[in-house]
């Protein structure tokens, strides 16, 4: 289905799309960046000794099967983001793994870290390669 351009919310959207910074700006590149958050708190409190690195290793495996759809699918059942992906990553690890999954986090700390994290990459990889042309 073809939306009218005048039905966005920014410019950005069909103005000024470019698909190299989608890989990292994107709704569908957000959720990546969150969740690589979520894998990395798993892989730190494992190398701490608070979690096996079996633990590591199913939250992996289950971060590489999950869609920004199924997490704004959860997300419009409980109406919160950050629930919403802690959610989708417990349903697809064992009981065992479960309380690892966002274990002492908030939900800003995983927003603000992926955040930083996107627009340090975008920043590196399409910005600065940008600019060196001009």
């Amino acid at each position: 289905m073809k939306t009218d351009p005048f039905d966005n919310i920014s410019p950005v959207d069909y103005r000024y799309f470019d698909e190299e910074v989608a890989k990292y700006l994107s709704d569908s590149a957000y959720t990546k960046y969150k969740l690589a958050v979520e894998l990395a708190l798993v892989k730190a409190l494992a190398k701490r000794g608070v979690c096996s690195k079996a633990v590591v290793k199913e939250v992996e495996d289950a971060i590489k099967k999950i869609t920004s759809a199924e997490v704004y699918a959860e997300e419009e059942k409980v109406k919160h983001d950050i629930r919403a992906l802690v959610n989708v990553i417990r349903s697809k690890v064992s009981d065992a793994a479960k309380p690892y999954v966002h274990m002492t986090a908030t939900s800003y700390d995983i927003i603000d870290t992926a955040n930083a994290a996107r627009f340090r990459d975008v920043t590196i990889q399409v910005l600065v390669p940008a600019l060196k042309v001009l």
